[in-house]
């Protein structure tokens, strides 16, 4: 008798798994793709339901048109998941599982994510003779380039070309008018720029006759027990703007305990590492260049790393994680450049929270785009001249994550470094109401 039981168990542990597998749906995405798909959810019982919907594990990558829906008896109603890894996801397969739970029952949707790596353009030559810019790029996929020509802080010149598979090399000619200049390439995959490299030259005002350099190095070195060094200064003593090339090699095995700063490149030669300075002296200017090798470093490092091992150990001990950020990386404002802003709110608990209220401000540098691809606010209203945004959830359920978005545009542009406002969540968990608040984002 038991013989059979055992038989029967396993029989029907073999067709769940084979269901499962059956009922995995593959999705090929590559990192910066937007993929939009459906999850259907069907009330087969015989009263209204409210559902809600959410992905098991912490995926910002992924977003719900609805995160709670009311769905009538026999209906069915269908939730666009939206994917969208960016370039900060690493590639590989992820096993998603979509839950859609009420009261009654609770529906879930398998996705098997497959995410393949953008392959960034490999830089083969940037060079400049003073007359022509050249350009020399291998890539594996296809790309566009701008090309932008700055003298000083003002754009002077935008080339547009088109990066193919394989070798690529382009000549770009050059302003023959004396000055500093600053060439920027940028690649772009659709609107998202994957990869942005610069050069600086100068030409010189005496044309077609080569200037004899009057830059003077001087260079003293130190040496103690657990620290090393050298400061190079470089004094332009000539009559005319100059520009200057210095590179220091370092041992792979040394090179965590090497110090620098406002170096040009850093490029692998073998078993070394290039550091790289390009700079450009004005008459009687100089330019300072200091390294060192700090030994005592890696003690530093231990105890950082114990460090955030205590802060991450106390930020699991939170009931409710709310982590404000921006859907693209922007180093400053841009004016009419649209900004993209995330709250995302995690219940850590394996308690419900009920009476979600998340707030958020936008300030009077920003235009507010009213119209939104996720979750709309519940409330826009104004205090003083700032908007504020109201969300208001029912409920979250335990281990549950939902992610609010919005739309911002600068009316003007900053260059200093600016700080967004700090979102509140205020919800109820057994009977006690708590509070709770973001991490700040500064550009």
């Amino acid at each position: 008798m038991r013989k059979n039981i055992n038989l029967f168990v396993f029989i029907l542990v073999l067709l769940c798994s084979i269901n499962s597998v059956y009922g995995l749906e593959t999705i090929n995405i590559q990192q910066g793709e937007h993929r939009e798909l459906v999850f259907e959810i069907n009330n087969s019982y015989g009263e209204e339901l409210r559902y809600s919907v959410y992905s098991v594990g912490w995926y910002p990558w992924i977003f719900f048109s609805y995160s709670q829906i009311l769905v009538k008896s026999g209906e069915s109603k269908n939730i666009s998941v939206f994917l969208q890894p960016n370039l900060g996801i690493d590639e590989g397969e992820y096993y998603i599982k979509l839950i859609a739970k009420s009261r009654k029952d609770e529906i879930e949707k398998y996705l098997k994510i497959i995410i393949r790596d953008l392959k960034k353009p490999e830089i083969k030559e940037f060079v400049c003779d003073g007359k022509n810019l050249g350009l020399v790029v291998e890539s594996e996929e296809t790309f566009g380039l701008f090309m932008d020509i700055y003298k000083g802080s003002r754009l002077i010149k935008r080339i547009e070309e088109n990066i193919s598979i394989g070798e690529n090399s382009f000549t770009f000619p050059l302003d023959s008018e004396y000055g500093d200049y600053m060439a920027e390439a940028s690649f772009l995959k659709g609107n998202l720029v994957v990869e942005r490299i610069n050069k600086s030259y100068l030409i010189q005002y005496i044309e077609g006759v080569e200037q004899e350099s009057k830059i003077v190095e001087s260079r003293s070195d130190w040496n103690y027990y657990l620290v090393s060094g050298s400061r190079i200064v470089f004094d332009n003593r000539g009559m005319i703007t100059e520009s200057k090339k210095y590179s220091v090699l370092v041992d792979k095995s040394l090179d965590s305990f090497f110090k620098a700063t406002n170096y040009k490149e850093k490029l692998v030669e073998g078993n070394s590492y290039k550091y790289v300075w390009e700079f450009v002296l004005l008459p009687n200017q100089k330019y300072i260049i200091s390294y060192s090798y700090n030994y005592s470093l890696f003690l530093i490092v231990c105890l950082a790393i114990a460090f955030f091992v205590i802060l991450f150990g106390l930020s699991l001990r939170r009931e409710v994680k709310v982590k404000k950020f921006l859907m693209k990386r922007i180093n400053k404002l841009e004016e009419g450049k649209e900004v993209g802003v995330c709250i995302e709110v995690i219940n850590k608990t394996k308690h419900e929270l009920s009476n979600v209220l998340i707030e958020d401000y936008v300030q009077p540098i920003f235009k507010l785009n009213r119209e939104f691809s996720g979750i709309r606010p519940d409330k826009i209203m104004k205090v003083g001249a700032k908007n504020k945004l109201v969300w208001k959830v029912s409920r979250l359920e335990p281990k549950e994550t939902r992610v609010f978005s919005y739309k911002i545009t600068p009316r003007i542009g900053l260059i200093e470094t600016y700080s967004f406002s700090i979102a509140k969540v205020r919800y109820k968990i057994k009977d006690l109401v708590k509070m709770v608040f973001s991490n700040q984002i500064i550009i």
